[in-house]
């Protein structure tokens, strides 16, 4: 459902908001989530997902120049 777009679920745009997705769900799947829990999900998902960018080393901040380490116990 999300790969064929929000105008195909009957939205006029093409812009999946966590609150279409809720109600995606909800209305589909008779299964309702916070937006909160949503994200979080959607975030794990992703993070599962092959086709996403890599991320930063762990340890590194992304808006540090020259990929500085974050101040922490060493």
């Amino acid at each position: 459902m999300l790969k064929s777009g929000p105008a195909a679920s009957g939205w006029s745009d093409q812009c999946w908001t966590l609150a279409r997705i809720g109600e995606i769900l909800r209305c589909s799947f008779g299964v309702e989530y916070t937006l909160a829990r949503l994200d979080l999900l959607l975030h794990r998902i992703a993070g599962a997902c092959r086709s996403r960018a890599a991320r930063p080393p762990s340890g590194t901040s992304r808006g540090s120049p020259r990929g500085r380490t974050s101040s922490g116990p060493s």
